[in-house]
């Protein structure tokens, strides 16, 4: 079902569970990135290989940024920007090698810290701020007028529990 009415309280309702868990991880795929909350549970994937993820994971597929009080620690764009250890050429450069770019170099810190989410706002474009216990702000903010999809919440293990937030509404 598709529907672009209500989006804030449909997404704020959705992602009210989150809210008192921690975030256990972090990470990126390519240029879509992703971030994993509560307890470490076990799942079997799709392709036989067993894996530990968290209760609830939120991919990203649209502009975000992480941030602290007046400074950004990290944003989605920061995949094509080099590494501080880089010493190539630009055009030897491949921001999708792991380890490589900016956002690989800045994210582990973040997920060394033990904090919690507090407080979920959306929008009614699909945009959300996570806030979480140290005054760390994730802000997702869909920032083009098409109808693909800007993210996704879902429960690992579980493909009936995708709720897809794209240019044209949500899809559940």
């Amino acid at each position: 079902m598709k529907e672009r009415c209500n989006m804030k309280s449909r997404i704020e309702n959705k992602l009210h569970v989150l809210i008192g868990l921690p975030l256990k991880n972090a990470g990126r795929s390519g240029n879509l990135t992703w971030f994993s909350f509560g307890q470490t549970k076990k799942i079997i994937s799709l392709r036989g290989i067993e894996k530990r993820v968290g209760e609830y994971t939120l991919n990203i597929q649209c502009t975000w940024r992480l941030t602290k009080e007046h400074e950004i620690i990290v944003a989605a764009k920061d995949i094509y920007i080099p590494s501080k250890e880089w010493t190539g050429t630009e055009e030897e450069f491949e921001w999708d090698m792991q380890g490589m770019n900016r956002y690989d170099e800045r994210i582990v810190e973040f997920k060394a810290m033990n904090i919690l989410v507090e407080k979920i706002e959306a929008d009614d474009l699909g945009g959300v701020k996570i806030y979480f216990s140290d005054r760390h702000l994730l802000e997702i903010f869909p920032d083009d007028s098409s109808e693909e999809e800007f993210w996704r919440f879902f429960v690992p293990g579980e493909l009936s529990s995708h709720f897809v937030v794209k240019g044209n509404g949500i899809e559940e």
